[in-house]
């Protein structure tokens, strides 16, 4: 059966408004999703842990290694949570802690 230009133009004029919908919905649900935020639960300066804190906030916080003194970034936010970043001193040397360095 033939349509009319009428019914063709409803149909069309349908689909666009779900294709409008279903995007709302998507940016919707992924604007949810993409805010997480990670709390530590403790902070390890005991010693069971090889890490100790030196600074903290919501999104990272700096620690040395109890051995080794190299000193890391580590993110606390998001989907990179977790990850250790060498801090590295001007000459490109990874920065070792002590506490003339600190504050």
């Amino acid at each position: 059966m033939l349509k009319t230009k009428r019914e063709i133009t409803f149909m069309k004029s349908n689909f666009g408004r779900m294709i409008i919908a279903l995007w709302i919905v998507v940016i919707f649900v992924s604007s949810l999703c993409a805010c997480t935020d990670t709390t530590v639960t403790s902070t390890s300066n005991d010693n069971t842990s090889m890490f100790v804190c030196l600074e903290e906030t919501s999104r990272w916080c700096v620690v040395y290694h109890k051995n080794t003194k190299v000193m890391y970034a580590v993110s606390r936010y998001g989907t990179g949570t977790g990850v250790f970043t060498v801090l590295l001193n001007s000459d490109g040397t990874p920065m070792i802690y002590t506490k003339s360095n600190i504050g």
